[in-house]
């Protein structure tokens, strides 16, 4: 994988016609900048790639000048009640820089990430508010196995704790001004304590999500990020808020300075999804 990853580095800045990636192999030009032939040019080529490599590849592209801002996505211009574009390649947080890398390692073509991308954010890909996986642990996952599996479990080993929370459904619709009959949900997940990260990174593997457990109520994820194997050594990739972009960190050095309200992690595994059947619901497997 590593010989193909390199490869294609070398390559890409010739399909790209010197745009999106430096001599040096450091990306320098965000996906926004893309002609329709350097979009074509690498969907082709990177898509020879295994899925783990696609979604490396992809998130060093997505990350090239991207800032930091808080809830960048919505439903589109004058969506109520979030008027903000579908797609922003130039401003993430940590839950659209994973979708938005997902959806371009998922797609065969630059108009197939459109529809992967409303896919993963949305159930059964309805563009509405109401619809959006808001909850990354509750939504989300559920919503994304047709493409992702929770592999907590199989990783953290005996290690792995329960932790249950009641799910604020109803408060945070009522924050967006938005009425609803959604349920609170009490909810239960498995997730590897801070303190077992280190033994159960050898089972992590590059192109994972990483999901970061909290104590805080009414929610699970805290934060979430890509994993990336860079000179041997498990990586975070992720948008922080703190440095006001995509940064790439040591997992365990970034798990030992989290603050005490991150109580450990979920991993999840991107997977090949299966061709959609004719008829069938297109969120779900």
């Amino acid at each position: 994988m590593q010989t193909l990853h390199r490869y294609l580095v070398i390559l890409l800045p010739c399909l790209l016609a010197g745009g999106a990636i430096a001599a040096g192999g450091g990306p320098r030009t965000n996906p926004a900048a893309f002609t329709a032939k350097q979009w074509e040019g690498l969907f082709t080529t990177v898509g020879a790639a295994p899925l783990g490599q696609r979604i490396a590849i992809w998130a060093d592209l997505a990350a090239v000048d991207a800032v930091y801002a808080a809830d960048p996505l919505g439903e589109g211009p004058g969506a109520v009640p979030d008027g903000d574009p579908l797609c922003d390649f130039g401003r993430v947080d940590c839950v659209t820089y994973v979708e938005q890398t997902l959806a371009l390692a998922l797609a065969k073509d630059q108009a197939g990430f459109a529809e992967t991308l409303r896919r993963i954010r949305y159930k059964d890909g309805a563009v509405d508010f109401r619809a959006r996986n808001h909850f990354f642990v509750s939504d989300w996952l559920p919503a994304n196995a047709w493409c992702v599996r929770d592999v907590t479990a199989e990783v953290g080993g005996e290690a792995v704790k329960t932790m249950e929370k009641t799910i604020a459904r109803k408060a945070f619709f009522a924050g967006k001004g938005v009425n609803t009959d959604l349920p609170d949900e009490q909810a239960a997940t498995p997730y590897i304590p801070r303190d077992a990260v280190g033994a159960a990174v050898q089972r992590m593997k590059e192109g994972d999500i990483a999901i970061f457990v909290i104590s805080t109520p009414g929610i699970i994820a805290g934060h979430v990020g890509l994993l990336r194997v860079k000179n041997g050594v498990l990586q975070l990739q992720h948008a922080g808020s703190a440095e006001g972009r995509v940064v790439t960190a040591p997992l365990e050095r970034y798990v030992r300075g989290l603050p005490p309200r991150f109580v450990g992690m979920k991993v999840a595994r991107p997977g090949e999804p299966a061709p959609v059947q004719e008829g069938a619901p297109r969120g779900g497997p």
